[in-house]
């Protein structure tokens, strides 16, 4: 349910017809669409093609590719529109035209979003546009159709050589047609007569414009179809053409005249206007239909110029409104309403009834959707009045309805926040609310119901606090004096008797955060009515800087506001009648006084719907219907009758007093309502107000059709928005022509600019006032012709400039408009000259009875073209004639020669040219020429003595002609006397004649030439003696004529045939034909040349004397080979071609000179040929001899055998192969010997030994055709050896480490017959093998060869192994110790890879430093130092190791290096000197061969070890103490070292005691 301001308001108003609408009368009036821009485009799903929407009057016509669909309204009656097939009830199409995808040009500013329904179907960004063309719908005919201010219009456009006689449109749905005797074509629709005014065409070259004559033809089809064409006059085909059938149809405004309201306005911080409102259209650019509901919402930008920049469609498939607007400081538009469908896009989607719920949205300084959120209980609850906080936050009044039942209410307000502020009565139905909504939309911060206890509460208007956010709420309540809020400041707290007041206004201050106490003030705005029932209600409110409301609305009280006290400073003449007057007053910032009030009204239903304030003013807008001014006139009211039925009324009055300052109409001459208003700083003190609301205006305020029907009903109101520009200044303007009135110009030529005063009601200009020049569309205009604007200026001219008249001459008016004011300019554009007319060719000369065409060129116009002389010319008609003009073209004609003529062209003038005339041409007329003179017979010849009479023909009526000789010819002929046409030969040469016929006045003379030939005598004809035939080749024959007459020389030629003649009369045969002979003698003075008849001689072949020799190479051939022929001789040179004479093709075949064997001959047939040679043209054919060619086999190429392999082992192949042979190859092989060592298959040569020895093989080809068998050329022996056998062996994976035990040796065959025991090292300085044990001497790879020698069938084989040999770790170069004297080292000087063995290592033997024990030395020797017992590795066996020790002191020059151990001459471990020793100082070096003296085992093998030291005789020692030093003291580790050495030592003791 939406919410009227009120049932006995609403009453009013439509008893008083007042409907909603708008317009800017005082200066710029704003439409929600560009009426230049008609065509809409559609929203249409993705991928669809496009697809456009224009409202033509009560019609919507869709453009899409599949054409035009006209769409009349199911609720209105078909109207008057201008146009074919636009007529409701008609429809119509291109017959035999096609369609396809508009193409738009001139697009708008403006762009349009589509937010109804759910979000998939939303758009954004359409645009509209000026003008749309269907290209090519007939051949180089386009469809084209243009908005302007006035309409929708259309029109074809030809191209070049375009053919109109295409255009045909197939009307349908009339019950009669006609075309009218004005050329209209009317037609009879459901009784109605319809008309559309006669076809205008026209063609433009240049800046030129000429028209072309048009008419309508109708033809009928059936019996409500008919098809409709045009026909034309001339016109030129080469050049564009325009046919235009001369209608507009009408536009309405915004929604296309459906009850359409602008709601509210404001103006944002950049000058641009905001309106918001509802419309119920269905034109507008829906998709789909059925989401769009019975009422929609629409918010609209317009820049500061009235240009729409924007309009945005909001709301779903039921019902939605849009009520207040506000913008914040960021420009951000914020509305409110009402919304019922679930699926609108005004809601926050979690709607589910179908109740009117109030909603807030916000959109984008462009139009586009930011949020939407929507609230209420589960009635119809409304949005009215929208304001909005620094913070962003938006606060809303309105109304919700609560049904009560006892005291339930059956639709809970959501109410968040304070405590007092509840509803408290019971039947409550509409209930005023307040709530706020959080910055970004998601959430109500509070929201509660104005206090009442009545059926009625509603809020209508909203403000908010600048300096707290405080809200200020008006509206009006019924409720009684118990509901009203109790303890709360207000100018009146207590409401009038409900027997007597239905309502009373109410202003409320609400604080910003909603909670107890949440009332600031609470004051009714309510009167005294006397006698008579009483209501008041507060629609607008707006604050003033310090806090004071300035509050609007309606009241039937006579005293007017009322305090508690019943008091009031403002009333007005006492009514018995409940009529009602705007108010507008300014309560205290307190809410507690009334500071000024005003009546705004007359004697009919006025009301104060909107506010504004600025410094010591206020605003009011409201709407008067009363027929007599309101009773606040004043000096300064420039209005001083009302408008219409009702108007708008705007005044501004003193904040102050409430003294009146200015006000003025503002309407049509029917029905105004305004509903918004909104002000901003413009500059210094002036102000700029932004006014909205609806209107059925007729064609005295907007440019519309002036239809009755058009304010008669609800449904066709529009949407209006205007700005106004005041503060201290009259509103009313005036037009005053300024320039450019009752001026003409030609046709084409520029015109001087119009120009308009535009003043106020002070005659003071007005500046930046919109003015439109309306020019006719047809017939004489100014070129271009549409809607012009201009602005005024600083002095209030508004100037058109750069206008020129167009091609048609007329008086005309052009209109200026602003808003509803109007003046007129008469222009008339004069009929131009015409472009020069000219003739050509320019001048002439014709002769006696000849003629010319003149030409004509040039000129404008339709006006009729003629030719005539020039008057000033009295003897033209004796001289010439003109003949019947066509077209441009005369034809002149000469009838008397020696005169003249003056030709001129005129064309006529027509409505837009003068008439005019050609320069005149001047015609000479000369005498003709007489007719050719003709002379018969012509050519004529006469031998000399003969005569000849001639005739002459062609010559005129009763004239003669004369023959006179030419002098040059005297010597050849003569006239003969008395016959002047008769010549007589008197010598052989050329005769001329001189023929002569004079002239008259109009023919020169005429003359000609005759010839007469005069030819010699002619002798008789020569008789041509000569033979019959000759043979090639023989003597030339002589030749003779017989009846000669003339001694002239006789010559005789050949005329055709091979044939030439020699010394002047020989002929000789150069080739077999015929030859044609002939004889002629040459003229001389008495006889002419004469000839013989041409005689025939035939020329026979000759034989060819020389023999043709035939040669065969080779003369003897086997099968398959081939000879070649050759043959010499003969005369003719001829081809040669040779044939096979016998030798069937079994034998021998012969294919042009080549003769191919087959085979031998069973039966003794043999092969014979011969060849021939052709005689040609002069000979005869000539045979060689016949020749034989044997044919026998041949022997095969030679053979030859070969093997892949010729040494196989047993058991195993090879493969042998022939190569060569000749005829079908199909080798065998044989073996020649060795069957029992071998086996061979004898086709395909694979051979296998199967025994130890040799075979011997061969190959063989069998006989073939052409060829005798035959057997390789050599032979190939296959050896077949031992069988191998594989070895199995390996060596442990290692490594082996030093001194490594011995290792015993295995390996196997893979022959098991087969064992191996034989193993040999091939590293013997690593490693050794003896016997089958493998002994490891040197770090190093070590690598061994396990062999087996093979028996009678199987050979021998070997495999080798290896392994790594590696040194034990602590091996060294150098050893250390220590005796009592000090620190002593050992270290291997010389040898290669020797090195000693860890020390430390309880597995090895001791190396290192120690005292004497187990064996006694001698009893002369002591060893001050002990024994140095070692062992050395990893030397090369055999090879010698070289050691040097150090010792802490020097040794005596007596001093021996002694060793125990065996030596080579005794087995028995011993003391022995070792040789060689150098000891020198504190060193000893020495030398150890590996198995010689030194080494204890007396082994080469890789290992030296043995104790030794340096001996000394105790008692002669020099410099050695007597006494022996103390053995150094030894660690455990030491300790046990030295007991191994000591075992050991036993060990090798008993050992060799054993031994």
């Amino acid at each position: 349910m939406l919410i009227s301001k009120s049932l006995a308001a609403a009453l009013c108003l439509l008893s008083a017809s007042t409907l909603a609408a708008a317009q800017s009368l005082p200066f710029l009036q704003r439409e929600l669409a560009d009426r230049s821009s008609r065509f809409l485009e559609l929203a249409q799903p993705p991928g669809a093609s496009p697809a456009y929407r224009a409202h033509i009057g009560s019609q919507t016509v869709t453009f899409d590719a599949s054409g035009v669909q006209w769409v009349p309204p199911t609720s209105e009656p078909s109207s008057l529109l201008k146009g074919i097939g636009v007529h409701a009830g008609l429809s119509y199409r291109f017959e035999g035209g096609a369609t396809n995808v508009p193409e738009v040009l001139n697009p708008s500013n403006t762009t349009y979003n589509w937010f109804v329904g759910p979000q998939s179907e939303w758009r954004e960004g359409l645009k509209s546009f000026g003008e749309l063309a269907y290209r090519n719908v007939w051949p180089g005919i386009d469809t084209v159709f243009k908005g302007d201010f006035k309409g929708v219009k259309y029109q074809f456009e030809l191209a070049r050589g375009a053919d109109p006689a295409r255009v045909w449109l197939r009307i349908a749905g009339a019950q009669q047609a006609r075309i009218a005797a004005d050329g209209a074509l009317e037609w009879t629709v459901n009784g109605a007569v319809l008309r559309d005014a006669a076809p205008i065409a026209f063609q433009t070259v240049g800046a030129a414009q000429s028209s072309v004559t048009a008419a309508y033809r109708l033809e009928q089809v059936d019996a409500s179809t008919w098809r409709v064409g045009f026909q034309l006059g001339a016109y030129d085909p080469q050049q564009p053409l325009v046919i235009d059938p001369a209608w507009i149809a009408f536009s309405g405004l915004v929604g296309g005249n459906s009850s359409d309201t602008v709601n509210a306005v404001a103006l944002d911080s950049s000058g641009n206007t905001w309106a918001c409102g509802t419309t119920k259209s269905a034109s507008l650019g829906n998709l789909p239909a059925s989401n769009k509901g019975g009422m929609d919402a629409f918010v609209a930008k317009f820049d500061a110029t009235g240009g729409a920049s924007s309009i945005s469609y909001l709301g779903g498939s039921g019902d939605d409104s849009c009520r207040g607007l506000a913008i914040d400081s960021q420009d951000k538009i914020y509305i409110t309403g009402g919304t019922t469908p679930t699926n609108s896009s005004l809601t926050s989607g979690s709607k589910t009834g179908t109740d009117t719920d109030i909603y807030v949205a916000r959109l984008s300084a462009s139009g586009q959707k930011d949020w939407a959120t929507s609230f209420g209980g589960t009635d119809d609850d409304q949005g009215n009045a929208i304001a909005v906080d620094a913070a962003g936050r938006a606060y809303v009044t309105g109304a919700t309805t609560c049904v009560m039942s006892g005291s339930v209410c059956s639709s809970v307000f959501p109410k968040l926040g304070g405590t007092d502020f509840n509803e408290t009565g019971i039947f409550v139905s509409r209930s005023a609310f307040v709530a706020r909504i959080a910055a970004n939309g998601s959430t109500q911060e509070f929201a509660s119901v104005v206090p009442g206890d009545g059926v009625t509460g509603i809020g209508y208007g909203i403000a908010i606090h600048p300096a707290n956010g405080d809200a200020i709420v008006v509206g009006e309540t019924d409720s009684s004096n118990a509901g009203l809020p109790s303890g709360v400041p207000g100018y009146r707290s207590t409401a009038n008797a409900r027997t007597d007041d239905g309502a009373d206004g109410f202003a409320a201050r609400i604080s910003a955060t909603g909670n107890s106490p949440a009332l600031s003030y609470f004051t009714l705005l309510t009167g005294n009515k006397t006698g008579s029932f009483n209501a008041d209600r507060a629609f607008a409110v707006q604050l003033l800087p310090d806090g004071s409301a300035i509050v609007g609305g309606e009241t039937s009280a006579d005293a007017f506001p009322t305090n508690g006290a019943g008091e009031s400073t403002t009333s007005r003449t006492a009514s018995s009648t409940p009529n009602m007057d705007g108010f507008v007053l300014r309560l205290s910032a307190d809410g507690t006084n009334v500071l000024a009030a005003k009546y705004m009204g007359g004697a009919g239903y006025d009301s104060t719907e909107a506010v504004a304030g600025f410094g010591q003013s206020m605003f009011a807008l409201a709407n008067l219907t009363d027929t007599q001014p309101p009773r606040t006139n004043a000096s300064k009211d420039p209005s001083a009758n009302p408008i219409g039925k009702q108007d708008g009324y705007f005044a501004s009055y003193s904040a102050v007093n409430g003294s009146f300052k200015y006000g003025g109409y503002l309407g049509s001459g029917t029905d105004d309502a305004f509903y918004a208003l909104s002000a901003r700083v413009k500059s210094n003190d002036k102000l700029a107000f932004a006014l909205g609301g609806t209107t059925s205006g007729d064609a005295n305020a907007f440019f519309g059709p002036n239809r009755s029907g058009l304010s008669s009903s609800a449904a066709a109101t529009n949407g209006l928005v205007m700005l106004l520009d005041s503060d201290e200044q009259a509103l009313a303007i005036s037009l005053v022509l300024n320039s450019g009135n009752a001026q003409s110009a030609k046709i084409n030529q520029p015109l001087a600019d119009l120009s308009v005063l535009v003043v106020d009601t002070s005659n003071k200009a007005v500046a930046d006032v919109r003015v439109t020049f309306s020019a006719p569309t047809t017939g004489a205009s100014i070129a271009g012709s549409g809607a012009l604007t201009a602005v005024s200026d600083t002095k209030g001219i508004a100037t058109l400039s750069g206008i020129s008249a167009n091609a048609f001459a007329g008086t005309y008016t052009v209109t200026a408009s602003a808003g509803a004011k109007h003046i007129t300019f008469t222009l008339t554009n004069l009929a131009a000259e015409q472009d020069v007319l000219s003739i050509s060719p320019i001048s002439a000369q014709i002769p006696y009875q000849g003629s010319v065409t003149l030409t004509a060129s040039g000129g404008s116009g339709t006006g009729v073209l003629s030719f005539a002389f020039d008057p000033t010319d009295a003897t033209a008609t004796s001289f010439c004639e003109l003949l019947t003009p066509a077209g441009n073209s005369v034809t002149v004609r000469a009838i008397q020669a020696g005169g003249s003529c003056k030709v001129i062209a005129t064309k006529d003038g027509d409505g837009n040219y003068l008439t005019q005339s050609s320069t005149a041409v001047s015609i000479g007329t000369l005498k003709a020429a007489q007719t050719t003179l003709s002379v018969s017979p012509q050519p004529v010849s006469i031998a000399v003595g003969a005569s000849i009479a001639l005739a002459v023909t062609n010559t005129r009526p009763n004239s003669s002609s004369t023959f006179v000789v030419d002098p040059t010819s005297a010597a050849f002929c003569m006239i003969k006397a008395g016959r002047t046409d008769t010549v007589i030969g008197i010598a052989a040469g050329v005769c001329t004649l001189q023929v002569t016929q004079t002239g008259d006045a109009n023919y020169l003379d005429t003359a000609l030439s005759a010839i007469v030939t005069i030819i010699p005598a002619t002798p008789g004809a020569l008789v041509l003696q000569a033979p019959a035939s000759m043979t090639y080749g023989d003597a030339p024959a002589a030749l003779s004529v017989t009846q000669q007459v003339s001694n002239a020389t006789v010559e005789y030629r050949v005329v055709s045939g091979s044939c030439t003649i020699e010394n002047g009369n020989l002929l000789k045969a150069n080739a077999v034909g015929d030859c044609m002979i002939q004889a002629s003698q040459a003229a001389n003075a008495n006889y002419a040349a004469t000839s013989s008849t041409p005689v025939k001689v035939t020329v026979n072949k000759a034989a060819q004397a020389t023999a043709l020799v035939l040669v065969a190479t080779p003369t003897t051939l086997a099968p398959a080979q081939q000879a070649v022929l050759s043959a010499t001789g003969g005369d003719s040179n001829g081809a040669i071609t040779y044939e096979q004479l016998a030798g069937n093709p079994s034998v021998c075949t012969l294919t042009g000179n080549t003769v191919t064997a087959v085979a031998p001959s069973t039966t003794g047939v043999t092969c014979q040929v011969r060849a021939l040679m052709a005689g040609g043209s002069n000979y005869n054919d000539l045979y060689s001899q016949t020749i034989t060619i044997g044919v026998a086999n041949q022997p095969q190429a030679q053979i030859t055998v070969s093997a892949a392999s010729t040494s196989i082992a047993l058991n195993a192949t090879t493969t042998v192969t022939a190569t060569g042979g000749s005829g079908v190859i199909d080798f065998s092989y044989a073996l020649v010997s060795g069957a029992t060592s071998c086996t061979l298959d004898v086709k395909t040569g694979v051979v296998t030994g199967k025994a130890i020895g040799s075979c011997e093989v061969r190959a063989s080809n069998a006989a073939s055709p052409g060829f005798d068998a035959a057997t390789s050329s050599n032979s190939v022996t296959i050896s077949v050896g031992k069988a191998p056998q594989n070895i199995t062996f390996a060596l442990p994976a290692g490594p082996m480490v030093l001194i490594a035990p011995d290792l015993a040796l295995t390996a196997t065959s893979d022959v098991a017959s087969l064992t191996v025991t034989t193993f040999a090292s091939k590293t013997s300085a690593v490693c050794e093998v003896v016997g089958t044990a493998l002994k490891f001497y040197t770090a190093g790879t070590c690598t061994v060869t396990a062999s087996q020698e093979g028996n009678t069938d199987y050979a021998a084989a070997e495999k080798d192994a290896s392994v790594q040999v590696t040194l034990p770790a602590g091996t060294a170069g150098t050893v250390t110790g220590s005796i009592k004297e000090g620190p002593v080292t050992a270290e291997i000087v010389g040898g290669n890879g020797w090195t000693f063995g860890p020390q430390g290592n309880p597995n090895w033997e001791v190396t290192g430093f120690f005292p004497v024990s187990g064996e006694k030395p001698p009893a002369n020797l002591t060893f001050p130092a002990g024994l140095f017992g070692f062992t050395a590795i990893n030397g090369p066996k055999g090879t010698p190791v070289t050691i040097k020790l150090t010792y802490p002191m020097s040794f005596p020059a007596n001093a021996q290096y002694w060793k125990f151990g065996k030596t080579a001459d005794n087995a028995t471990a011993h003391w022995y000197q070792l040789p060689n020793a150098t000891i020198s100082g504190n060193t000893v070096t020495f030398t150890v061969t590996d198995g010689g003296v030194g080494d204890n085992d007396l082994l080469a093998n890789s290992v030296i070890k043995d104790p030794g030291g340096v001996a000394v005789n105790s008692d002669t020692t020099p410099g050695i103490p007597t006494t022996a030093n103390p053995i150094p003291t030894l660690g455990e580790y030491a300790r046990w070292m030295l007991m191994l050495l000591v075992l050991g030592v036993g060990a090798m003791t008993l050992k060799r005691r054993e031994s």
